[in-house]
């Protein structure tokens, strides 16, 4: 009976160059390789199913958003009165409450863009603003008061609110946040 690795060389092998030592380390070398490769050809993939699992990268907390007064500063947030009204032309200040925590963020800032609407609360009219493109620190909440949303001067007297999407492009996948506004009046100028 033989015993493996005993031999010198392998009687059933034509070559007798080939040594079991030499297929072993062939063997090995082999190996080595495909476990590289599929290191490197599975981390996209395991990102991918992580992103699937992970939270969303960005998102809107304490919705419907509070209005501030037209009187308000980047500062400090004044409270809208029962009988204040805005006009046409007028900048809508509110305060946005959002988070970011993107974990294949590849700086330390969330790019996004956001969609917005005025709409009329008794008819469903809406009115397309430009859209607008900001970012936010990744890795936390921040509370903010927002003076970037003007009313356009055509806009009829009425109950309006602003509503938007917010949409975040990330590496393996894109997220849209939804957001709107507590109601606020339109009066004539």
């Amino acid at each position: 009976m033989m015993q493996l690795g005993l031999l010198e060389t392998d009687p059933n092998w034509p070559n007798a160059n080939r040594k079991p030592k030499g297929i072993t380390r062939r063997f090995i070398l082999a190996m080595a390789i495909m476990s590289v490769a599929l290191v490197l050809l599975g981390l996209p993939v395991l990102q991918i199913a992580l992103a699937m699992f992970t939270p969303a990268p960005f998102e809107y907390r304490n919705l419907p958003f509070h209005v501030c007064s037209a009187r308000s500063t980047v500062a400090r947030c004044v409270p809208l009165a029962p009988d204040e009204a805005f006009h046409p032309g007028d900048v809508v200040p509110f305060l946005v409450d959002r988070c970011a925590t993107d974990v294949f963020a590849r700086s330390t800032l969330l790019p996004y863009v956001v969609s917005r609407n005025v709409v009329n609360d008794d008819t469903g009219l809406r009115v397309i603003l430009p859209s607008l493109a900001t970012e936010l620190p990744s890795g936390g909440c921040d509370t903010t008061l927002t003076l970037a949303h003007q009313l356009p001067d055509t806009l009829a007297p009425g109950r309006y609110y602003i509503e938007g999407v917010a949409t975040v492009y990330g590496r393996f996948r894109t997220v849209n946040a939804y957001f709107r506004t507590q109601t606020f009046e339109v009066a004539r100028s």
